[in-house]
């Protein structure tokens, strides 16, 4: 997850719960897995806003008779036919064509108070405050704060 355009500071706990969510999850031929704010959808709001490039949907499924197979209508209204077990057919989708270039990394910290701080810092600058980031797991309140300082946040 070193790759993302944007991120979120988690508490090394937390962390293992979502590097343990995206291992039981696999990326679909719609959505890398990594653009889904796991932090959220496994803590709400506990490190901020939800980064919104994914969304969850649900869509029910149909039988054609003539053939036997099931399908859904898209957006534009096409019939797509597949081979699904149950009645719905659920999944992820991007929110627009630009969020397909981009992940979410999360970034493992064991002080709190710099998880409050380095998250409130970048919430309505998540895509690319990389300044913002916590450079270590065992950085400390003081240590953060000149890391700030460097970047030019007094």
């Amino acid at each position: 997850m070193a790759y993302g355009d944007y991120w979120k500071v988690v508490s090394p706990k937390d962390y293992e719960s979502i590097l343990d969510w995206l291992e039981r999850h696999e990326s679909s031929e719609e959505v890398d897995i990594e653009a889904i704010d796991v932090a959220y959808l496994l803590f709400g709001k506990k490190y901020g806003e939800e980064i919104k490039l994914a969304e969850y949907f649900e869509i029910e499924l149909f039988l054609d008779e003539s053939t036997g197979e099931q399908y859904y209508i898209d957006e534009v209204g096409d019939k797509i036919y597949g081979d699904w077990s149950s009645n719905t057919y659920e999944g992820y989708r991007y929110l627009s064509e630009e969020a397909k270039d981009h992940t979410i990394d999360y970034v493992s910290v064991s002080e709190e108070k710099v998880i409050q701080l380095a998250n409130d810092l970048a919430q309505n600058h998540w895509r690319f405050a990389f300044d913002l980031k916590p450079m270590y797991e065992t950085i400390t309140l003081e240590e953060y704060q000149e890391q700030l300082s460097e970047a030019g946040y007094n």
